[in-house]
Order: C-alpha cells, then structure tokens, then sequence
C-alpha cells in the first residue's frame, strides 16, 4: 500500500510497518496529546487537515524522504501555530510547503534551509513581515501571501527570480488591516512570473515598469479602486487573462488591441450606494481582440453590442448580465443581433437584464450548451430555441413564461423555472 487516509479515528498508535506508504492524509484527527509513529524510509507527502495539535514531533525531522507537506485548517478552532515549528525548517528535502490557514505570525530565519522548496503557501495566517531569509529559496517558483497582513514586500524578494505565481489576495478588508495600498514595484523585477493576484487591495495605479513582465499570462487585479490603465500594460505580450472586475476603470487605451494573445477578459462593474459603477459601452477596442474565448461583461450599464464585436468569432463564453440588486429598469432591452453571429458561443449569460423577447436568429447558435436567460421580462419563447441541437442547461428562473414551444425543448435542455408569481408552467399546447 502507497496511500492511505485516516479521518475522526483516534485507534491508530503506530504506522511504521507501512514500509511502503508514500502518501498519507490525517483529517480531524486529535493530535495534541501523541502523533503516530510514521515510516520515515518512505514517506513522501504527508496532508494534516483540521487537526488538533500545540506543535511537531521532534523527530519530524527524520522524515528525510519528506517532499510535500500541507498542514492547513479550514475552522478557526483547529489553528495552533503561532509560529513555524523549527523541525519544519530541518526537512531538506521538502518542494511544498502548505501552512494555510494556522495562527502563524512570524516565519523563522531558518526557513531559508529549504532550498529545494518550490511552493510555498503561507495564505491565511496573521503575518505582518517577511523575513530577508525568504529570498534564499532560489528554487520558489510559487508564493500564496493571500489574507495575510502584508503591507509591502521587502526589496530584496527580487532574488527569487524563478517565481512564476505570487498571490496577495486580501479577502477581508478590515478597519485594522487594509492590504496593498500600492503595486510593490519590487514585483515588475520579477520577470519569470507568469501569474499574478493581488486582487482585493487598494491599489489605485499601476507603474510603467509592469511592462517588465513579459512573461506574465495571467494578472487578476480586480476589486482594486484603479481608474486607469498604463500604457505600459500593453507590453505584457504573453497575456492571456485578464481580471479587472470592480475596478474604477471607464476605458481602455488605444494600444489594447496589442494583446492579441488575450483569451479571457473580465470587466465587470460594480454597485456602491445602490448605484451601478462601470463600462456605458462595450470599449470598441475590445473588438478587436481577436482571440478572445470569454468575455464578461457583467454588471455594468452597457444597453447595447457594437456591430463590430462580430469580429469575436472565437468566444465560447459571453456574460453580460445586469444587477439582481437594482429595481430600476437597467441593461439590454433586446438580445443583440450580432450575438446570434457569435457561432461558437457555448455559453451565454444575459440574466437580470430587461429582455422583453429573444430573436428568431438564435437558431444559429448550434454550439450553445449553456443559456441563462433568468430574470427578464420575456413571455414567449420562440420557436427556434428547439434548435439549439447542443443545448444542455436552460435557465428561465423568475421570467413570465407562460408555456414552451414544444416538446422538443424540454428533452434537450434541462430547464430551471422559478416563476415570480408562482405560476405553473404548462408543457406545450396541444
């Protein structure tokens, strides 16, 4: 046996005669008073989930073998660290190292040992510094920070030039700690990196020297106050995604179009004092990025399409859905026509709009698995939705239908009705 899980069981004393066991998970098990004895000579991940403890074993550090470790908590009540166990630091041979979610707050000099660790995942605990000894891991290539109390980025992290992810996602903004208040400039040195997140901060600009990274095909920067884009960002010629959700930003620059290699783009508005905050129209530029595959433009007061986004021939997903918070008529009025040329959508998201009747044009898209029309005021459905040979999941929550075409339209989609008045939804007339 090379795997095994143990959860809620406290029988198990001693694992050493699993001379083979290479994988082993321990989940809610009660760990504060004995661990089990491990087989040192195999064992090569070990996952610690949701267990009690006050800290590790001394002789941890005979797991020389050790190459994952993940000890992480999902309920406060479960976290013990305050501080990175010590015996930690000793496993040399360790490439992952998973701390998420403890009561840490201070990293030890000596985690600077590990020089083989490739992932390191410190998200979810209280620390406030970085120690310099972090930039000895030569071989990070990946660095969650996310929700930790982090304000800047020492100068010296540009060692670290193998690094391909980093996150530093704030996930609770609180009167105490607020996150990034600015894009740490040490991050455009970092010229591997090939994903980004710093979503959730309070960044309102980013610097010129972003065009550094030009390795970068995915940067999320969304829920920051950023009103506008660089030109600099124009340079990132890897790109591939791009999120920039609830940001400030009314428009893009000319020079967008330079990222033809962008595949998915998110620029979805926001509410604040039950007012809408977003795009007024769909940036012409946007058009042009050939390459796109998912666009969402959700949330914003976009009323209608431009003829030119038939140029996006390759997106299979297109969201452009209003606010289910606002009572005021707000959004599409009508299913753009140039939608229904978009033939290799496979998923199509236009609810919480005021969309009174859909086109008879909509035959066409034979690709179709997904449409979620909920929310609108619509009361017929043409008949040629029985069309959309591909369709798998139909949602008509809270619309006015009255009665479906056919048959036909029941047994290839699974529809979700939900009407606001409570009305049944008769089959189709006979």
């Amino acid at each position: 046996m090379t795997q095994l899980r143990l959860r809620n069981t406290s029988a198990v004393k001693s694992l050493k005669t699993f001379t083979t066991l290479k994988k082993l998970e321990l989940c809610r098990i009660d760990l504060s008073l004995e661990w089990p004895s491990l087989p040192a000579n195999s064992l090569e991940e070990l996952r610690v989930i949701d267990c009690k403890m006050k800290t590790l074993p001394s002789w941890f550090e005979k797991l020389k073998r050790l190459k994952v470790l993940r000890i992480s908590c999902s309920e406060e009540h479960y976290r013990s660290f305050r501080f990175v166990p010590e015996v930690v630091t000793k496993l040399t041979s360790l490439e992952v190292l998973d701390l998420s979610n403890n009561g840490v707050r201070q990293i030890p000099d000596s985690l600077g040992s590990l020089t083989l660790l490739r992932e390191l995942n410190l998200s979810g605990n209280p620390i406030e510094v970085l120690p310099e000894s972090i930039t000895a891991l030569s071989s990070l290539e990946k660095l969650d920070l996310s929700s930790c109390e982090i304000s800047q980025l020492p100068d010296s992290l540009i060692q670290l030039q193998k690094l391909k992810v980093l996150r530093i996602i704030s996930y609770s903004k609180t009167s105490i700690f607020h996150g990034l208040q600015s894009f740490p400039e040490v991050v455009t040195k970092l010229t591997s990196l090939e994903e980004l997140d710093l979503s959730n901060n309070w960044i309102n600009e980013l610097p010129d020297s972003l065009s550094h990274l030009t390795s970068m095909r995915k940067l999320d920067l969304s829920s920051n106050p950023i009103k506008v884009l660089p030109e600099s960002i124009t340079a990132l010629s890897s790109l591939e995604e791009l999120d920039l959700s609830r940001c400030k930003i009314r428009q893009l620059p000319g020079s967008f179009i330079k990222l033809q290699k962008l595949k998915v783009l998110r620029i979805t508005g926001y509410l604040k004092t039950s007012i809408p905050h977003g795009l007024q129209t769909v940036p012409e530029v946007v058009t042009k990025l050939t390459s796109l595959e998912e666009l969402d433009l959700s949330n914003n007061y976009i009323k209608k399409l431009p003829d030119s986004f038939i140029q996006l021939q390759k997106l299979k997903v297109l969201r452009i859905t209003g606010y289910s918070e606002l009572s005021i008529p707000h959004g599409l009025q009508t299913v753009p026509e140039v939608v229904t040329k978009l033939t290799s959508l496979k998923e199509l998201d236009l609810s919480h709009n005021q969309i009174n009747e859909l086109p008879d044009r909509l035959d066409s898209l034979t690709s179709m698995r997904k449409l979620n029309l909920s929310s609108n005021p619509m009361k017929v459905l043409p008949e040629s939705i029985t069309a959309l040979s591909s369709l798998k999941e139909l949602d008509l929550s809270d619309c006015r239908i009255s009665q479906l075409p056919d048959s036909q339209a029941q047994s290839q989609a699974r529809a979700v009705l939900s009407q606001d008045q409570g009305r049944s939804v008769p089959g189709p007339a006979k």
